[in-house]
């Protein structure tokens, strides 16, 4: 495996632990972790950070997706 794919897989799991931790942030009623008051509450702005790392981490993994060289895809 070389560093391309390892760089494109983690993009993809960041991302999805990213969006998760987005929801959570979203739903209130749960004590959230990482915030100063009212830990049961919504918190938009820890949601939207989570997004945006989530966005940073979809970037990641387009731009170092493994590419399909001309024999593999003639094969195919």
């Amino acid at each position: 495996m070389n560093a391309r794919s390892v760089r494109f897989l983690g993009g993809l799991i960041v991302m999805f632990v990213a969006l998760l931790c987005s929801l959570y942030y979203l739903i209130p009623g749960y004590e959230h972790l990482l915030v100063t008051h009212d830990a049961k509450a919504m918190h938009p702005t820890h949601a939207i950070a989570f997004f945006a790392i989530a966005i940073v981490a979809f970037l990641v993994a387009l731009v170092s997706r493994p590419q399909t060289t001309k024999r593999q895809a003639q094969q195919q």
